[in-house]
């Protein structure tokens, strides 16, 4: 299926600077497709690409040079070798993220130095004054956000970076003659804003600002960038598939204290199986050793999808070649209207990580959740919690994200294990869907749950989209983004909810299950929710193991 973006209403604005760096792209090797059109000013704001002509699939958008990647590699100059060299644990473990951030912010800093002398000067000069993310936000404003764990998250960050500011330039005022005098301050706060909010770290040999290719804005596109030569195919050319095609998220952990507990099939074994106490027969243990064996087994194949995952969302042990070029190219299914904004995507991100690393938050983003936390001690019986409140504590949280348009597999298969009961439930009903009146209360707990959640936040979705008319601020604005995105979530999580309780009243009742699919399709909770096609199968699918038990 091809993806086509449509015109989007745009004005075209003139800039000394952007003119100075095009000039110097051409000069240094940057290709751009002479169809783009930059800077173009959008509503409310902000600047982006646009195209004048339509760009089909597979076409170049822009490639850059390997000279013209302001990477670390390059950082490593022998200007700043005695730097370096006198801090290597500092400035040189390949290991640690913080030297890659040292490394940037430390060249950038150098060249800034040399003013229009600079080989990077046209680039330098054509970055953005202010840039920001989360971390800029005071405590007064990500309560507007109305996600404590996210502000917690972000206070613990903002201590942790002042320290580690502090570091670098406690070191870096050692060598004013290294950048013309006295280290400025600010300057290195907004060195360390731009490595943080424009630098590539995948698909390149190493991390890199890429004049040019960081003008693109950020949404859920196919449009591929890698580094190669002109005879490498682009990564859903060579694969087969492209890693975006999915709606899981790849977002940075939180920072919480204290951390949710890990509830596997393993764990949940253990809970259940303890309120029997020394009730079970030879053939119950025989029972409580298959589940355990199955659940061991689940919890590794579970522990290598999510690994592969993760690997892929990277392509390993890429070698720099002068040769190779930085590419970007639309996608195989993907194509540009005339007068559209072109766009990238930046990774697999929801909402709070674009603005935890980026500084704005997008209306409509796939890979957006709710992230909900519950006490485990009102999930467990009251004949499980005394057998477990010695190895839990009373404070102790699990927590779960909650997708748009899919049930959360992982809430009901809790509620299910511990549920299960030994005296009437099959082992396989641990694992699966195959009991209607288990899944009845699964499902009804799991209504209460999310309900629960939604009325727990201080407005409603509704009144947050009437706020979205008039924000206060920027900030405000993506803050109401952030929070409509995570209650939209519960919103739909409920609905999914409800129509599957719904379909197995239906079938209890004597209807056939896949008549009972077919006629909650005109209902008013089906109705009210979006993309409902893609809901009916999801539970057409999920609700199959109870085919076999009708």
């Amino acid at each position: 299926m091809k993806i086509s973006y449509p015109r989007k209403q745009g004005e075209l604005v003139d800039s000394s600077e952007i003119e100075l760096l095009f000039k110097w792209a051409e000069q240094v090797g940057i290709q751009i497709n002479p169809k783009l059109q930059y800077p173009v000013k959008y509503p409310p704001g902000y600047f982006g690409m646009k195209t004048q002509l339509q760009i089909p699939p597979s076409e170049t958008l822009i490639t850059v040079p390997n000279n013209a990647l302001l990477s670390t590699q390059i950082a490593k100059t022998p200007e700043l070798s005695e730097i370096y060299e006198s801090h290597p644990d500092l400035f040189l473990d390949s290991t640690s993220t913080t030297s890659v951030d040292y490394l940037m912010i430390t060249y950038l800093l150098l060249e800034f130095s040399k003013g229009p002398s600079s080989y990077w000067y046209p680039y330098l000069n054509s970055l953005p004054k202010n840039p920001e993310n989360l971390t800029d936000w005071k405590e007064i404003e990500l309560i507007e956000l109305q996600d404590s764990d996210v502000v917690t998250d972000v206070l613990d960050r903002q201590a942790r970076y002042e320290i580690w500011i502090d570091t670098l330039i406690s070191v870096l005022q050692k060598y004013p003659e290294k950048f013309g005098g006295t280290i400025n301050v600010e300057k290195v706060h907004w060195s360390w804003k731009i490595v943080s909010t424009r630098a590539f770290g995948k698909c390149i040999p190493y991390s890199s600002l890429i004049p040019v290719a960081d003008l693109i804005n950020h949404d859920n596109v196919l449009t591929n960038y890698y580094y190669g030569t002109d005879d490498d195919l682009p990564p859903d050319l060579a694969l087969g598939f492209d890693i975006r095609d999915t709606d899981s998220d790849s977002d940075e952990d939180l920072y919480e204290d204290p951390e949710p507990i890990l509830l596997n099939y393993q764990n949940l074994h253990k809970i259940n199986f303890s309120a029997y106490g020394e009730q079970l027969d030879e053939e119950k243990t025989n029972i409580s050793k298959k589940i355990l064996s199955e659940a061991t087994i689940k919890d590794a194949n579970r522990f290598v999808l999510d690994m592969n995952f993760s690997e892929s969302l990277s392509i390993s042990q890429i070698t720099e070649d002068p040769n190779k070029r930085f590419r970007m190219v639309t996608g195989k299914n993907e194509r540009f209207e005339g007068g559209a904004e072109i766009l990238i995507s930046y990774g697999n991100y929801s909402n709070r990580n674009l603005l935890m690393s980026y500084g704005f938050a997008n209306k409509i983003n796939k890979y957006n959740y709710a992230r909900i936390k519950i006490p485990l001690r009102n999930l467990l019986t009251e004949q499980q919690w005394a057998k477990m409140e010695e190895t839990y504590s009373s404070e102790a949280l699990v927590a779960f994200k909650i997708k748009k348009s899919k049930i959360c597999d992982d809430l009901l298969s809790v509620l299910r294990c511990l549920l299960w009961d030994i005296n009437k439930d099959t082992p396989m009903a641990f694992f699966n869907p195959t009991s209607i009146e288990n899944e009845e209360i699964i499902f009804q707990q799991a209504i209460s749950i999310v309900r629960n959640c939604l009325d727990e936040f201080p407005t409603t979705l509704d009144e947050d989209l009437g706020i979205l008319n008039a924000p206060k601020s920027h900030r405000h604005y993506f803050a109401l983004i952030y929070r409509i995105g995570v209650k939209d979530c519960l919103q739909s999580q409920l609905s999914l909810l409800r129509m599957a309780s719904l379909i197995l009243r239906k079938i209890k009742s004597g209807e056939e299950f896949l008549d009972a699919i077919t006629s909650i399709q005109q209902c008013e909770e089906v109705l009210n929710v979006s993309n409902r096609q893609k809901m009916i199968e999801y539970l057409s699918s999920y609700l199959g193991y109870l085919k076999v038990t009708k």
